[in-house]
């Protein structure tokens, strides 16, 4: 099964490596956006992804995030429609990565995208891309790191 750590591990994971490979992207992370934020680490343009809740349905799993796309605009705010503009610009462009036929996922609905002004410590504007990714479910008992489980039948109860 295709994990949440190969979708989102620095480094590793195919939106740390779709974040390399944009030119326009300096920073990647993933985690507490506070943490990371307040690092003194962070190179701006940066992408960041927050976890959301997960779900399981019979044939998938659908992984929930956030994924953040900041940079700090001038100090006397001139340009932060810019920054607001091209954050949501590299928002589209992931979204139309993370859409490649090769990869082992769908991304099954449109992402909504909010834009956010002056936050956290580095006071960045850009913009929050809500996104699902889902993964096919094999649902193979035999790949289960168990023990044999004997089961009790309907008929052998009393």
């Amino acid at each position: 099964m295709y994990t949440l750590n190969q979708l989102v591990a620095a480094q590793t994971g195919d939106l740390a490596k779709i974040a390399s490979a944009h030119q326009q992207i300096n920073s990647y992370g993933q985690g507490d956006v506070w943490e990371w934020a307040t690092s003194g680490t962070t190179h701006y343009p940066a992408m960041f992804v927050v976890v959301q809740p997960a779900s399981f349905t019979q044939k998938a799993v659908d992984y929930n995030m956030g994924i953040l796309f900041m940079d700090i605009p001038h100090r006397d705010e001139s340009d932060e429609t810019e920054v607001l503009s091209d954050m949501l610009l590299i928002a589209g462009d992931v979204y139309a990565q993370l859409q490649h036929p090769d990869y082992s996922f769908i991304v099954p609905d449109p992402p909504t995208y909010e834009f956010f002004t002056e936050n956290l410590g580095d006071l960045v504007s850009g913009v929050n891309m809500n996104i699902t990714v889902r993964v096919p479910l094999e649902n193979d008992r035999c790949a289960i790191p168990a023990d044999t489980i004997t089961i009790t039948t309907n008929t052998d109860r009393v």
